[in-house]
């Protein structure tokens, strides 16, 4: 069983992680002169997305340590189906909405991978 606190510090250093990269990208495009209202209502929808994404992972294996090893299984996977569609959604969302800016919504979707490898780097 993994600790609440142990969660709750993954949680807030990915968290913050995705933000500084947020501000990355959105200082990215201030200095190129591409910034625009699109720009910041991608970043955030996307890393939002990101973090809940994020957020719900960690509790399903929680929950998941709970039961044996085959219900396990079966609840990560399904966990794994339904947070792809739920992310599907959110790309089609960003891709369809004009006012999102859609690569900045994209790229920020895969911040919390790269946050996670930032930690990693960081705690070696």
């Amino acid at each position: 069983m993994i600790p609440q606190a142990k969660i709750k510090q993954e949680i807030e250093s990915t968290s913050f992680c995705v933000a500084g990269l947020s501000f990355l990208l959105i200082a990215f495009y201030l200095f190129a002169d591409k910034f625009s209202l699109s720009v910041v209502l991608g970043t955030v929808i996307g890393s939002a997305a990101s973090i809940g994404n994020f957020i719900l992972n960690i509790y399903t294996a929680k929950y998941s340590a709970k039961y044996d090893q085959k219900k396990a299984a079966h609840i990560v996977l399904l966990s794994k189906i339904i947070r792809s569609f739920l992310m599907g959604i959110i790309v089609y969302f960003i891709l369809m909405v004009p006012m999102v800016h859609n690569i900045t919504g994209i790229i920020a979707l895969f911040f919390p991978q790269i946050s996670r490898g930032i930690i990693y780097i960081i705690k070696s």
